[in-house]
């Protein structure tokens, strides 16, 4: 008859609710479109909050349009593995891709880092993000 209270409080503790984090970013897009470039112009104004319990030195973005780049990313070698050549066969006039052109926090100058594929990167930050504080960034880019 002992069993039952340890089964009951090992059902208990497992089943306990796990207390969760988001980050959350505001941002505000301002973009031109260059019709005989065949390009976007833009620059993007990001608050970014940090929720987690850590303090942070770096953000990771994604920066899907640079899947489109060559045939050595994620998403070309993908489309090949599953027999379809439409983007391996594509002139590299029809890829695209996304240039950072400046990123700042403030008025201090941020690093990138590109991940293990294009589609990633880490931002460097200029100073430490303490949990529960934000940043504003400013993010320059051409699409």
């Amino acid at each position: 008859m002992r069993i039952y209270p340890l089964l009951i409080t090992g059902i208990t503790i497992f089943c306990a609710p796990v207390w969760a984090w988001q980050q959350k970013v505001d941002y505000r897009i301002e973009a031109r479109l260059d019709t005989i470039g065949h390009e976007i112009n833009a620059e993007g104004h990001l608050r970014y909050y940090n929720h987690s319990p850590d303090t942070l030195n770096l953000i990771w973005f994604h920066l899907y349009p640079n899947a489109f780049r060559n045939e050595k990313t994620h998403y070309a070698k993908e489309a090949e593995g599953f027999r379809n050549y439409r983007f391996k066969l594509s002139s590299p006039k029809d890829h695209g891709y996304m240039e950072i052109l400046s990123a700042t926090a403030g008025k201090e100058n941020i690093s990138l880092v590109w991940g293990d594929d294009p589609t990633t990167a880490k931002f460097i930050l200029p100073r430490p993000l303490p949990p529960g504080d934000s940043l504003d960034l400013n993010i320059t880019f051409r699409v």
